[in-house]
C-alpha cells in the first residue's frame, strides 16, 4: 500500500541496499487453467511483480543518491521456465526478470539485480508436501536446495565486490535449473 511505503520512506534518509523480497501464491495444478481465476491471476501479480515496482519507485530517489546503490529482486526459478505453483506466479517471476532489466538503464547510476532460487527453506514453503525438500534433494546436482545463508551471501557479493553489473538474472539453485528435462545423472 502507497501510504505504507511512504510512511517506511519518510522514516530514513539513506539506502544503499533495497532487498525486494515480496511473493505469495497458491497451489494450482499446471493443467487445471479452470482453477485459476482473474481474481487468483491479479493478486498472485499483484503481491509478486506490481509490490516489487512499488517498493522501487518510493525507494528511488534514495537508492540513487548512494554511491553504491543496489536494487534486489527476490524472483524464483519458476520463471526461467514451467512450473511453481501456478501458471499466474510463474508468469510474475518471469515478469520481475524482465522488471529488472528494463529498469537496469532507467536507474542509473543505481544498480539492480534479480536473484532466483527454489526451494529454500522459508515460511514460503511451509504448506508443501511433507517430501518437498527431499525431491528437491534428489533433483539437485549438488545434492542439496539452497539456503538462506546462500542467497545473502550472493547479494554481499554483488553489493560489494561485484559492483560493475547490472539487470542480470543471478541463478542460485546448484544448477538445478540447467536439469529440467535431463535424466538424473548416474555417479
Amino acid at each position: 500500500d502507497r501510504d505504507q511505503l511512504s510512511l517506511a520512506r519518510n522514516q530514513i534518509d539513506r539506502c544503499d541496499i533495497l532487498v525486494n523480497a515480496s511473493g505469495s501464491s497458491v497451489h494450482i495444478p499446471h493443467f487445471r487453467i479452470d482453477l485459476l481465476s482473474d481474481k487468483i491471476f491479479d493478486n498472485i501479480l499483484t503481491d509478486n511483480l506490481r509490490s516489487q515496482f512499488s517498493v522501487i519507485r518510493t525507494f528511488l530517489p534514495l537508492i540513487k543518491q548512494s554511491p553504491s546503490g543496489l536494487i534486489v529482486n527476490l524472483g524464483s526459478t519458476a520463471g526461467t521456465g514451467t512450473g511453481g505453483s501456478n501458471i499466474a506466479y510463474a508468469a510474475a517471476k518471469a515478469g520481475i526478470d524482465s522488471l529488472t532489466r528494463n529498469l537496469s538503464m532507467a536507474i542509473l547510476p543505481a544498480r539492480i539485480i534479480n536473484v532466483t532460487f527454489s526451494g529454500v527453506e522459508t515460511n514460503f514453503n511451509k504448506n508443501r508436501p511433507d517430501n518437498f525438500y527431499q525431491l528437491e534433494q534428489e533433483q539437485n546436482p549438488m545434492g542439496r536446495c539452497a539456503t538462506v545463508d546462500d542467497i545473502a551471501r550472493t547479494i554481499e557479493a554483488y553489493a560489494t565486490v561485484v559492483r560493475f553489473t547490472t539487470g542480470v538474472n543471478v541463478v542460485v539453485d546448484g544448477g538445478k535449473s540447467l536439469t529440467r528435462g535431463l535424466p538424473k545423472a548416474k555417479p
